[in-house]
Formats: structure tokens, sequence, C-alpha cells
């Protein structure tokens, strides 16, 4: 087995409280990442296929009615297939109170799935997807001498979702995933599962555009997690419902240069402990993303998280990111 260092602040991996945390540290910090990939993406909130023509004398429209810009339609897509790449530095690596360890963290994202161009449905617009997903996530890369690799680990993650846009640039969503967390410590370093759960999800959210170089964006995301911690016992006290507001502004700075600032504020309502655990999770942060292609951009970001618990056991914490990351994705 490979030596574990003892890093300040930590519990010891031999007891039950310190794997607990571990876990959790882990579990929370691909949740955030995941977050943060929603955060940055840049959505469309405006619906060009029905965009009008300039009048040609006025009082055209009054005269004839309405025309619009005739536009081919293109041939639908139905596989999406996407590479990212993240690496950033963190202040707070385990997400802990006492004593945080900063460090960089590499996050390699494989996806494929089969998410059809958006079918026009009741005067909106159907989209359903369901795909796999895996996650390398990997620490200390710019100092590899204090062993933070130790705490390495990979996600599989399964998923599907159903996904409406309304005329009115309102959207739902229902949503489902599995994730299984993988350790690379152990006995043969051989990948064992340490974690997995159960995720239905609900989101409602609305596109104001301001102009046609920028709008904002508000939505609440429901999640509910069933979970399974292998080897702890009392594996379901880390079942838990999260709600999440999410208000972001989005403007075009010059062509394919997009700026992102936003806030998000998650509540998390932990439904099987003893007594009661609430936790309240306030991020702030703001992305550059530049598309070189249809096919290919880049990005950089800043973030700071302050997340609090009204159960003293777990800790409060600060944590601040940034770095930079490029995406490829083709559809087909």
């Amino acid at each position: 087995m490979r030596c574990v260092a003892i890093l300040p602040g930590v519990l010891l991996l031999g007891s039950a409280n310190g794997t607990q945390a571990q876990v959790a540290g882990r579990v929370e910090r691909m949740q955030q990442f995941n977050q943060q990939q929603v955060d940055s993406r840049i959505q469309t909130a405006t619906d060009a296929s029905n965009e009008l023509a300039p009048e040609l004398y006025d009082g055209e429209s009054s005269d004839v009615g309405p025309q619009f810009i005739v536009r081919s339609k293109p041939r639908r897509k139905w596989v999406e297939a996407t590479v990212d790449s993240q690496y950033y530095y963190t202040s707070n690596m385990l997400l802990t109170e006492q004593n945080p360890i900063d460090t960089t963290i590499l996050v390699n994202t494989v996806q494929v799935a089969v998410a059809p161009t958006p079918f026009d449905m009741g005067g909106g617009q159907f989209a359903p997807r369901v795909g796999f997903r895996y996650q390398w996530y990997n620490y200390g890369l710019d100092n590899t001498t204090n062993q933070l690799n130790n705490f390495d680990f990979d996600v599989e993650t399964l998923f599907t979702d159903l996904r409406y846009r309304f005329k009115d640039n309102w959207y739902v969503a229902a949503g489902f995933e599995w994730n299984r967390l993988l350790s690379h410590e152990g006995p043969t370093a051989d990948y064992t599962e340490f974690y997995k759960e159960y995720n239905p999800s609900w989101t409602i959210g609305k596109f104001f555009p301001i102009s046609d170089s920028m709008f904002f964006s508000a939505e609440y995301q429901g999640i509910y997690h069933l979970t399974v911690v292998d080897p702890l016992p009392a594996q379901n006290i880390n079942d838990r419902i999260d709600h999440g507001m999410r208000l972001s502004f989005t403007q075009e700075l010059i062509p394919n240069l997009y700026l992102q600032p936003y806030f998000r504020f998650l509540y998390t309502d932990y439904v099987n402990v003893n007594g009661s655990r609430n936790d309240y999770l306030f991020s702030v942060g703001t992305a550059f993303s530049y598309a070189l292609t249809q096919w290919a951009s880049v990005r950089t970001f800043v973030s700071y998280d302050v997340k609090e618990s009204d159960d003293p056991s777990f800790a409060d914490y600060t944590n601040v990111n940034a770095g930079c990351g490029v995406t490829l994705n083709v559809s087909f």
C-alpha cells in the first residue's frame, strides 16, 4: 500500500471520522467542479430561427405582415462528444476549516452522449439526452513530493435528462445521475469504489435578453442524493437534498469573447442525521470564455466559496479557485 502523508488539519485515515471527512471533501469537490462547468458554459438566450427581417420601407409590416429571414434547416445531429481539461489553483484542497492546504488540481473529463438537436414541440423546443462521463482528479502536480497525489480519485457517471424550452425563454428540466467515485489508494491501487450516489434532479430557469450581445439568467435546481459510502456504517447519513439558486450575467465583449460573472447559493438539508444538519454554500465568481472555433474554446476563471453548517461537528470553510481550461466539443 502506498504511504499516505499525515497532513495538518486532516484527521487520521484510520478513524471513521477521518475517512468520512475525506469522502465528503472529494464528493463536494466533484460537485463544485461540475457546477463550475455549468457556470462557465455560454448558452444562447434568443431564438434566431424567428429573426425578423428589416423593413424595406416604413410601414411594410403593417401592410403585408411581419417578414422573417429564411434560413436553411441544419441536418439533425444525434451524438455529442466532449473532452475537457482544467488546471487550477485551490486554497483549500480538502475543504477544511483549520489549516487549509493549498495546491493545484488537474481535472480531465471525457463525455459521450446521445443528444439530438432539439425537437420543435408545442411552440417550444424539447431536448432529451443520455450519456456517460468519466473524470480524473489529480492533486499536487506542482509539487509531487508532498504526496497529495494520494488523494487522487476518478468519477464514473451515467446521466440522462429531459429539457424543454418555452418560447418566452423559460425552461424546465428533469434528470437523473448515477455517480461512482474510485480511489487510487488501496493494496493494489486498483481504483476501489468508496462512494456512489443516485441523483434525481429538477430545474426551472429563465433567460432575460438585454441586447443582442448580453443577457441575464436565473435558475433554480433541486437534487436528491441517495448515497452509499463504503465501508462506513450508517451509510445513509449522507442522504441529502440540495436546493440551489444561480444568477448569472453574460456579455459578448468582442466577437466570440464572453464575460460571465455569477452568484450561486446552495442550501443542503441532510435528511437522515440525528437531530438536524443544514449546510449553506455561497459562491461568487467570473469566467472569460473564448470560442476558437465551433468545436473548441478556452476559458479562465476565478471563484470564491463560503460554506457554513449549523452542525458544529462539520467544518465551515472558505475556498478560492483560479485557473484555466480548454474544451473540445463535436456533434454528429
